[in-house]
């Protein structure tokens, strides 16, 4: 529907920022980022909304695959960590579809990779911080 270089991108962006400032609470901001995080996406995937779902599974299973280790790191685990550094890197390489893995091995269906190499960055980050914090504190679903 739009790319970053359309008026519709910037019009989205302006209601987006609009909309978060309705309310100081981290809720409603959070809430709203989210949301329209899901509608950028959505949008970005030129399709109908079966088709949309299908594209986005494999970078909806790549974030739900981050979620799953980083509560496998929280319940401290020995060898939790390389374990999900381990699996992370493996899946991410295999979403990629680099060269050195065998073709057969790869989805064989389009689906959305947009933004995928920033997000492997950011899980990464978070297991490896989540792993050599003091503070224990659990990240739930809706911060992760």
């Amino acid at each position: 529907m739009f790319d970053s270089a359309s008026f519709q991108f910037v019009l989205f962006g302006l209601a987006v920022a609009l909309l978060i400032n309705f309310s100081r609470a981290r809720i409603w901001r959070s809430s709203i980022l989210m949301l329209a995080s899901f509608i950028f996406i959505a949008l970005l995937a030129h399709s109908s909304l079966l088709q949309t779902c299908i594209v986005l599974l494999p970078l909806a299973a790549f974030l739900l695959l981050g979620y799953l280790c980083l509560l496998f790191i929280q319940k401290q685990f020995p060898k939790s960590l390389l374990i999900s550094l381990f699996t992370v890197i493996l899946v991410y390489i295999w979403l990629k579809k680099y060269t050195f893995l065998p073709e057969a091995t790869f989805l064989h269906f389009s689906y959305f990779t947009l933004g995928l190499s920033y997000i492997f960055f950011r899980v990464l980050h978070l297991l490896i911080d989540r792993a050599e914090t003091a503070d224990k504190q659990p990240i739930n679903l809706f911060q992760y």
